[in-house]
């Protein structure tokens, strides 16, 4: 008599795991400063946080920003696949990889969310500058400090920034992107506007109303707080959309 005759259940497990792109607009990449054991300039695509993990060099003094990131990331759903493509830790060379890998991309991304150490990076400025023509289809989210610092983007269109978390495991800007590049547009589908988009897993802005007005004032996004069926909810102010996305 074999094992297959005292059976008594099948039990059918499934696991839900972030999609393809399948178009531009779908398409985003997290760019990782020494926080992984990947190849420089080779995007894999992530479909989810135990595929981070499997790649991931946690003993990196970057890794815990990175991290922050993915969590954030698929903390908004398990809908959607993401990039990531290592560059190394030094700064100025980690752009110049970005820089090089747009001009002769292997993947085309639509928006690429960079480490919050360039913030300010004259560099990093420069790239977006030099991609922010209204027919350019590209878009760089970025953490920022920008109640202690310049604000670097208020000119650019190809930025969204957004004012860093005061929990260093919180990417608000990874959870920005990912409602940024969720929607699946047609001549049926529309785009939802920006503003406003509920967030998880991310912590409120406590700040008085005049740094509020200020950020919104200088194109820099935020976290705030809203209701909706009573349940607190956790948004975006997408204050840094000057002009139409491509």
């Amino acid at each position: 008599m074999s094992n297959d005759d005292y059976r008594i259940v099948t039990v059918n497990v499934s696991q839900t795991v972030g999609a393809i792109p399948s178009t531009l607009q779908q398409t985003g990449v997290i760019i990782s400063n020494g926080a992984t054991t990947l190849a420089a300039k080779t995007p894999t695509l992530i479909t989810s946080y135990d595929e981070f993990t499997a790649i991931a060099n946690d003993t990196a003094a970057t890794y815990g920003a990175v991290n922050a990131a993915m969590t954030t990331f698929f903390a908004q759903g398990n809908s959607l696949g993401v990039y990531i493509m290592e560059v190394g830790a030094v700064v100025d060379a980690g752009i110049d990889a970005v820089a090089a890998y747009m001009a002769d991309p292997d993947v085309r991304f639509y928006t690429y969310l960079v480490p919050v150490a360039w913030d300010g990076n004259a560099k990093l400025v420069t790239l977006g500058r030099n991609n922010a023509a209204n027919t350019s289809m590209v878009y760089f989210f970025i953490d920022t400090d920008a109640t202690a610092a310049k604000y670097h983007y208020k000119t650019i269109k190809s930025f969204v920034p957004t004012q860093k978390s005061s929990n260093p495991a919180i990417c608000n800007s990874a959870a920005a992107m990912w409602q940024f590049i969720s929607a699946s547009p047609s001549d049926i589908n529309k785009v939802p506007p920006m503003a406003f988009r509920y967030l998880i897993g991310v912590v409120a802005l406590v700040a008085k109303g005049s740094v509020k007005k200020l950020l919104t004032t200088n194109y820099v996004n935020y976290v705030g707080t809203g209701a909706e069926g009573g349940s607190a909810i956790q948004f975006t102010l997408t204050a840094c959309q000057r002009t139409a996305t491509t």
